[in-house]
């Protein structure tokens, strides 16, 4: 018996990606840095699941998500590199679903030879993309970067584990919070469990149980519970836009502006082309439903595209050009408990990227 389970484990840690369990979703393990708070850890495969998927992830000794890039020639390519945090990480989608490997399929499909990186972590805000931009530059050739903003988390600068707050010191981005202990999104769990989660028979076999969750998510769904996580949603997104316009959030505003400016004015030196694309959970929700959600705040009514536009003015203000695939995008493309996109949706997103780009 004993020995059963020996080849088992050896069998499993040879077949079976590895499984890391956080909180009570599964993500991916990340690597304390003194600059960015956090990146995630090098030469890591393995699954990033909770209720609405169960998705394979691969990041390179880079420290890159993989991307599936389409190249007739890989000598004679342009590069783009996309940075942002999880819609274009890709939150909820393979590798060769995210919007950097769908752009690059579409664009191989219209005979242009471009490679596509994918530099988006998840959680960060728009100062870490431009920090993450500078270091990468350094030591890499890029044409085009594009930067994948999420309208409501990074407008709030409300990024997860150690985004920081950063200030402008010589107009050079500083994060305040260099000295913070390295970050965990771990759970406290007891030695038991600990010894059972290296394991990775265990694992895998916890695994497939989670991949029972499309049922759970069917009994969720028919019990109603579904449709409540649903009017949360709506409401924590549409009440981000009213707290989007009062004067402690116009300091992300300029806080925004200011990391825009500098990111134009170094690849404007550096002869690069920097793109701005927003994404938005806000999209899930119609314009007649968005109405009636903010009808009830006394201070009036709100335009849905209050935040899209802002960010577009800015970027019209610092010579940034837009990609917006907002007008591509429905309700029926997002996960409904996630709030990302579904792979149809990142398709859809990622075509009209390579069409415009």
């Amino acid at each position: 018996m004993v020995l059963s389970v020996i080849v088992a484990e050896i069998a499993a840690r040879h077949y079976f990606y590895p499984i890391r369990f956080y909180n009570n979703f599964t993500y991916i393990p990340t690597i304390y840095d003194p600059l960015l708070g956090y990146l995630p850890e090098p030469d890591w495969h393995g699954l990033m699941q909770n209720l609405d998927y169960s998705v394979n992830v691969s990041i390179g000794s880079d420290g890159l998500r993989a991307t599936s890039n389409v190249l007739k020639n890989e000598n004679n390519s342009e590069s783009a590199i996309f940075f942002g945090d999880s819609f274009i990480f890709g939150d909820g989608l393979n590798d060769e679903q995210t919007i950097p490997s769908q752009v690059s399929l579409a664009l191989s499909g219209e005979g242009k030879n471009i490679k596509c990186l994918n530099a988006g972590v998840l959680g960060w805000s728009p100062a870490q993309a431009l920090l993450y931009y500078q270091r990468l530059s350094q030591k890499n050739k890029f044409d085009k970067v594009i930067y994948g903003i999420c309208l409501e988390n990074d407008i709030a600068d409300n990024s997860a584990f150690l985004s920081g707050r950063f200030q402008l010191s010589k107009d050079t981005i500083v994060w305040l919070n260099k000295n913070a202990s390295p970050p965990t999104n771990a759970e406290d769990i007891s030695i038991v469990k600990k010894l059972l989660r290296s394991s990775r028979l265990y694992v895998v076999f916890a695994s497939y149980l989670r991949r029972f969750a499309p049922m759970l998510r069917s009994k969720i769904e028919k019990s109603g519970a579904v449709n409540n996580t649903f009017k949360e949603q709506q409401n924590n997104v549409s009440k981000f836009f009213r707290t989007s316009q009062d004067s402690e959030t116009e300091k992300s505003w300029e806080k925004l502006q200011d990391v825009l400016k500098i990111w134009k004015q170094e690849t404007e030196l550096e002869k690069r082309e920097l793109i701005l694309v927003p994404f938005s959970s806000a999209w899930m929700i119609d314009d007649n439903l968005f109405s009636k959600l903010t009808a009830q705040w006394p201070e009036g009514k709100y335009d849905r595209t209050y935040v899209l536009n802002r960010v577009k003015e800015i970027a019209e203000k610092e010579n940034i050009r837009v990609i917006d695939p907002s007008s591509m995008i429905r309700k029926e493309h997002f996960y409904i408990f996630d709030g990302h996109l579904k792979p149809d949706g990142a398709k859809i997103a990622a075509r009209f990227i390579a069409d415009n780009l």
